[in-house]
């Protein structure tokens, strides 16, 4: 073989490698300082996935969680408190290491694996009824199921209109996608975020099945 094919070769297997590696969620607590990465994640038996929620705001701090949701039907299962909001009135280094310990003691009830992010995808089949998804992972097409993001009703500040007591109805845009190529399902993260005072609503999950084209 020529060296310049084996090099090509060699650097396709690599990129190959990387993209399956499979990476563990995992936290840690030193000082005062919870630390938490490699979420969200989907359990082995695909039947939930774990994700650090925080409601959108553009002006304070909110309440940061870690849930447990069903990817059947969206239920939360369960979820630990992390860091309290702006108004809580008091939360130690004491409460950090209590969620560590119930952060550690949940990841070792499940054999989890970190979801890949999906950076860049495609709307197609645009309908009344909504739009799918396609992207390319590991030089393989897939295509979504229809997905479907219910407007939000919003009050007259957010609506831009001359008549700021008229509520009316927001679209929502997505913000992150993450894929499951063992389960072949997406989690997809939706709100309106980044908006004006009091305009932030989100974020919200959903699980939409794909096939591979």
């Amino acid at each position: 073989m020529k060296p310049k094919f084996l090099l090509t070769a060699l650097f396709f297997i690599t990129r190959l490698l990387i993209a399956q590696e499979t990476f563990k969620p995992f936290v840690d607590f030193y000082g005062d300082n919870l630390v938490l990465d490699n979420f969200p994640a989907i359990s082995e038996d695909g039947s939930h996935y774990l994700i650090e929620y925080s409601q959108y705001s553009c002006c304070i701090s909110t309440e940061e969680k870690l849930q447990k949701i069903s990817t059947k039907n969206g239920e939360v299962l369960d979820e630990i408190i992390l860091y309290p909001g702006e108004e809580a009135t008091e939360f130690i280094v004491k409460d950090l290491e209590t969620a560590y310990k119930k952060v550690s003691k949940l990841l070792k009830s499940n054999n989890y694996s970190t979801l890949k992010k999906i950076p860049k995808f495609n709307h197609v089949n645009d309908s009344s009824n909504g739009f799918s998804l396609s992207f390319t992972f590991i030089n393989e097409m897939y295509t979504s199921e229809q997905i479907n993001l219910p407007r939000i009703l919003s009050h007259g500040f957010c609506c831009g209109g001359e008549d700021l007591r008229e509520n009316c109805l927001l679209y929502q845009s997505i913000i992150a996608v993450w894929f499951s190529k063992e389960h072949n399902f997406l989690l997809i993260e939706s709100g309106i975020n980044q908006a004006a005072n009091g305009c932030d609503q989100g974020p919200f999950y959903q699980i939409v099945s794909v096939i591979k084209d």
